[in-house]
């Protein structure tokens, strides 16, 4: 019997100590780095991994879109090797969660995984 690598949303990590006020949240004119960790919860190893990242939310905008995963084996976590960035502008409204699609390529096929993100 075989089977299937399943490549599904495990984490996220809020990193806005660089261009933002350092409090792990999402603010409104910040830009901040986001380390999205993902699970092999299937059957088979996964290899050859990549992503990319968007969102449709009004007044965000992802500006490194992609990025390289490592190989995964069954169970194992793994996350992005260069961090996505986005920016919210002055007039993003506070409290919104910000929706995002990680559209993930890998070995055996692809999918797209949502991810919605707290704000301040």
């Amino acid at each position: 019997m075989t089977g299937a690598s399943n490549l599904q949303f495990n984490a996220i990590a809020i990193d806005d100590a660089t261009h933002g006020n350092n409090n792990g949240i999402v603010n409104k004119n910040e830009c901040v780095n986001l380390n999205v960790t993902l699970k092999n919860n299937g059957c088979a190893n996964e290899s050859a991994i990549s992503a990319v990242l968007s969102t449709a939310t009004a007044g965000v905008t992802v500006s490194q879109t992609s990025s390289a995963y490592p190989d995964m084996a069954i169970d194992a976590t793994g996350t992005n090797s260069v961090p996505f960035t986005i920016q919210t502008s002055n007039s993003f409204v506070c409290g919104t969660s910000i929706g995002l699609t990680l559209n993930v390529t890998y070995a055996s096929g692809s999918k797209s995984i949502g991810i919605s993100v707290p704000t301040c």
